[in-house]
């Protein structure tokens, strides 16, 4: 599968310098958290489930922390590394 035929909404990123830039490669915007929220609530209802990748595996407790203080009930997150794990958020 190719990164393009996922559907990917955007990436997450707290790191003021890395936002309103792109992905390397795919040209998948970079938002924060704020952006991100209003485009949500813009293309999606709010009983719609959403799905993340979660790729700083060790900062994963903190994301889906914050992700669950605002994402719909029975959204998900992936997880790569040490293995592959999904999480409830």
């Amino acid at each position: 599968m190719e990164l393009e035929e996922i559907n990917l909404i955007g990436v997450i990123e707290d790191n003021v310098e890395k936002q309103n830039r792109f992905l390397p490669g795919s040209g998948f915007a970079i938002k924060s958290l704020e952006e991100m929220k209003k485009l949500i609530s813009v293309n999606e209802s709010n009983e719609a489930c959403l799905n993340f990748l979660i790729f700083p595996w060790n900062l994963k407790k903190e994301i889906v922390e914050k992700l669950s203080k605002w994402v719909p009930k029975n959204s998900n997150a992936v997880v790569f590394f040490p293995k592959v794990e999904k999480v409830e958020i």
